[in-house]
């Protein structure tokens, strides 16, 4: 007996149990980073096959499971290496609203597939009382339906006049309530007339989520069947075209993709998706709704590098056929790019050095070797360019450049690398800029674009970038998530909301001209909207704790492509003061082009109040590329 007891205790001794759920996020984790980043992956290959062979055997209903078993390949215990994969940072992006890929979101039924958010009621279920239908989406009952009333925003409109209405919380909250998908003809009967009946629902007295045709006979109503002049007075979405930069790409060149999409129907077209095939996969993404004539395009930045030769490229849109259209044959276009062979020069290992940087009086003095033609750019540790025009351009070892420091925005004791021009991942080590002036001549300002020298916050100090950091109350309660990134951004001592409602959210964007850092975009009504300050949004940044100062001054930036939607667009940014009473203090404009001629130019906006009184500030623009204004940093005086 008491052998016994001592061998279950010693079993009990050595067990160790893990979370299904930390299995499963450390798994992701870890395959992502094996077939994106494998050369930062802290587990071997066969440490990898572990896992993944331990995770797939997990029964499924278990929350817990025994993880101190060996691994077949590795010969290592599993809680070791799950240990191990959960070192690494999330890098796996997320869906438009902030789900995980392969997640749920928290409007159900939407599930994060591959960038963009599909209906899978069937996985993760309706919201009550609505059920479960069979093309994935939720349906509510015919009852839920009230008398129409001034007090609700969810409208049915039959030839244009409304019918029924229920209260919604959002736009999916009102399709889900209105629309019972391929049965709407028969349930909607008692309101047709015979003949043709054009049915609509509404979000809002402009936000149409759904409309269709609906043909009765003898009080038999089915869908579709409209005459000719009927059919044409619908939306029609078309891919209009679409480009590459650059059009003539060598095989280590990274590919912005700009993909053209047109409403050339009578009607608006709703919300739809978009999807491009190129060579070794594809990506999906929604676009927003279109007024009839008016375009959109789609820009995608940093793909490939593609193997050489003739390569093909398939846009398609409304893949799941969301929009009634006059014409559902021409959605998708297929256009083919030429990759040619890099010359016999990159055929060898291209590298960068920098073997010392240094301001020098009014100088910065670089120090570098590289066995390439192309220009490297001089940039931070999170990739962020920190000059406007070309400099290190030579070929060749201990290449020895000292440009004016007033072209850089840089700073004494900061770390920096020079990168290979059109690819990233070809940088050197870090170097900390030292001061090397002579002391009667030190400059007592290295960064040559700040005025002011009190930062209070640089986002890229973000713990949640591609998060939201504020909520539009229109799409229900604030998730604890975005709860938690504000109180990060409150601790900084500001808070920062739009009108009309929208999303604060961060960012970090990369493109032909470079790579912005962490930024902050605003997007109202939803993500469908331009990502940055746009239109007649109007983003406000409050002081708290009753802090009041002389001036405060903001990084600008747009996103970094060379499109002619963004490349030499002007932006012209308007900031205001308030003190604390609310009063306008001060003011002033800014016209910049976040990209000029081809080359990624940020700039900043200041205001400033000889009071000393300045609460919070505000940002409007009057004219801005696609995509917006981002703010990139807020610093005051």
């Amino acid at each position: 007996m008491f052998v016994t007891i001592l061998f279950i205790f010693s079993s009990i001794a050595y067990a160790q149990t893990c979370e299904v759920a930390n299995v499963k996020q450390v798994l992701r984790n870890v395959l992502y980073t094996h077939f994106i980043e494998p050369g930062s992956n802290p587990l071997s290959l066969n440490e990898v096959k572990d896992i993944l062979s331990f995770y797939l055997s997990i029964s499924e209903g278990l929350t817990a499971v025994d993880c101190s078993v060996l691994g077949s390949k590795s010969n290592k215990k599993i809680f070791e290496i799950i240990s191990l994969g959960g070192n690494l940072s999330n890098k796996i992006a997320a869906c438009s609203d902030g789900t995980q890929y392969g997640e749920c979101s928290t409007f159900k039924p939407k599930y994060c597939y591959a960038g963009s958010l599909v209906h899978r009621c069937d996985y993760c279920g309706c919201p009550s009382p609505s059920g479960c239908s069979t093309d994935g989406k939720c349906v509510t009952q015919t009852e839920n339906l009230t008398v129409a009333n001034e007090t609700v925003n969810c409208y049915v409109k039959i030839d244009g006049n409304v019918i029924k209405s229920v209260l919604a919380t959002d736009r999916l909250d009102c399709y889900n309530k209105t629309s019972f998908g391929s049965q709407n003809c028969q349930v909607y009967t008692p309101y047709f007339k015979e003949g043709s009946n054009f049915l609509e629902q509404y979000f809002g007295a402009t936000d149409r989520v759904n409309n269709e045709y609906c043909t009765c006979q003898n009080g038999v109503c089915t869908q579709g069947n409209m005459t000719q002049n009927q059919t044409n007075l619908q939306p029609d979405l078309t891919v209009a075209d679409i480009t590459f930069t650059p059009s003539s790409p060598k095989t280590t060149d990274y590919i912005q993709i700009n993909i053209t999409i047109k409403n050339i129907g009578a009607l608006s077209a709703g919300e739809a998706t978009i999807k491009l095939d190129y060579p070794g996969g594809y990506w999906r993404s929604n676009i927003p709704s279109l007024e009839p004539g008016k375009s959109y395009d789609f820009i995608n930045l940093g793909n490939g590098p593609f193997p050489a030769g003739t390569q093909t490229f398939t846009a398609l849109i409304d893949e799941y056929n969301w929009v009634l259209e006059q014409n559902e044959d021409n959605n998708i276009l297929t256009k083919s790019l030429v990759v040619a062979n890099e010359t016999n020069q990159t055929a060898v290992n291209l590298s960068v050095s920098l073997h010392s940087l240094a301001v020098n009086t009014a100088y910065l003095e670089v120090n570098y070797s590289k066995n390439f033609d192309t220009c490297v750019h001089l940039v931070t540790q999170n990739f962020k360019l920190t000059h406007t025009l070309n400099y290190f351009c030579t070929k060749g070892d201990y290449i020895k450049m000292s440009p004016s420091i007033s072209d850089f925005n840089v700073t004494v004791g900061q770390s920096y690398k020079l990168c290979h021009g059109n690819n990233y991942n070809i940088c050197s080590g870090l170097k900390t800029l030292l001061n090397v002036t002579p002391a009667s001549t030190s400059q007592t300002n290295t960064t040559s674009s700040t005025q002011c020298t009190s930062k209070l916050i640089d986002f890229e100090d973000d713990p949640s970038v591609g998060g939201s950091i504020t909520w539009n109350p229109d799409y229900g309660a604030e998730p604890q998530d975005v709860k938690d990134h504000r109180a990060w951004l409150n601790s900084k001592g500001i808070d920062i909301t739009g009108t009309p409602n929208g999303f604060v959210w961060s960012t970090r964007i990369s493109g032909p001209a470079g790579e912005t850092g962490v930024v902050v975009g605003f997007a109202s009504p939803n993500y469908n909207d331009d990502d940055g300050l746009s239109d007649n949004e109007v983003l406000t940044i409050s002081l708290l704790n009753n802090v009041l100062v002389k001036s405060a001054e903001i990084g600008l930036t747009t996103i970094p492509a060379t499109v002619n939607s963004v490349n030499n667009v002007p932006s012209t940014v308007i900031i205001e003061a308030f003190n604390s009473a609310g009063s306008l203090v001060s003011s002033s404009t800014k016209t910049f082009t976040g990209v000029t001629n081809n080359i990624y130019t940020p700039t900043k906006i200041n205001v400033s109040s000889a009071a000393s009184d300045i609460a919070k500030i505000s940002l409007k623009t009057t004219q801005h590329p696609v995509e917006g204004v981002y703010t990139e940093d807020v610093s005051i005086c």
